[in-house]
């Protein structure tokens, strides 16, 4: 099953080119791993941006983490802060017919659920295919059960570009309000106002992408 780790860094601005030229110099041997579906970068905020490895299963993504360490290590230095990782198995998935988009700009949930309905809330994902496939400029969807803790979701939406994100925003909210059931009130999650529950929203460009 495949398998998705995503690392939020946070940084000075200032610092933000010096950052990315080690992504860069990085990108030849990252093209090395085995197992390594494809890493990006989105900058979520000046300071911040979530960078995201998709491997073919959790063994690969154990086995290339001293590779991540000592490639992305090198960015140590500009962090303001500890990186926060989550990672999981991909548990639900949706890829429009139409792949061949780049994508552009993704948006990031991350929600806490009641595990005592997780099949009652895949059974709700598996409704939510029509609405995915009416948002124009969707190219996938992930949802990700973080391993620690068990009961946060990390829901990938991938779009092709900031507008197509913002036009699908009515039809996520519809989606989003039919898991009000599901998504638990967790304080440890900063909200925002779309949202009735703790709810967080991280998106951003695409920034570094890289795909063996």
């Amino acid at each position: 099953m495949p398998y998705v780790r995503h690392t939020m860094m946070t940084f000075d601005p200032s610092d933000y080119d010096s950052i990315m030229s080690i992504a860069g110099s990085t990108r030849e041997a990252i093209m090395g791993w085995s197992g390594l579906i494809s890493v990006r970068a989105v900058r979520v905020a000046d300071d911040r941006m979530i960078v995201t490895g998709a491997y073919i299963d959790k063994a690969a993504a154990d086995a290339n983490a001293e590779n991540a360490r000592s490639n992305f290590g090198k960015m140590g230095e500009f962090m303001t802060a500890p990186p926060v990782q989550r990672e999981g198995e991909v548990i639900w998935g949706y890829d429009a017919d139409d792949q061949s988009k780049e994508p552009g700009y993704i948006r990031h949930l991350v929600y806490g659920f009641d595990t005592s309905r997780y099949d009652a809330l895949m059974s709700y994902w598996d409704t939510t295919t029509e609405t995915a496939r009416g948002m124009s400029g969707l190219i996938r969807v992930r949802l990700v059960r973080c391993q620690e803790p068990n009961n946060r979701m990390f829901q990938t939406g991938v779009f092709d570009s900031k507008a197509s994100a913002d036009a699908g925003s009515v039809g996520m909210r519809g989606v989003m309000a039919g898991m009000d059931d599901f998504i638990i009130n967790d304080l440890t999650i900063p909200g925002v106002a779309q949202f009735e529950k703790n709810i967080s929203v991280r998106s951003g460009e695409v920034v570094w992408t890289c795909v063996p």
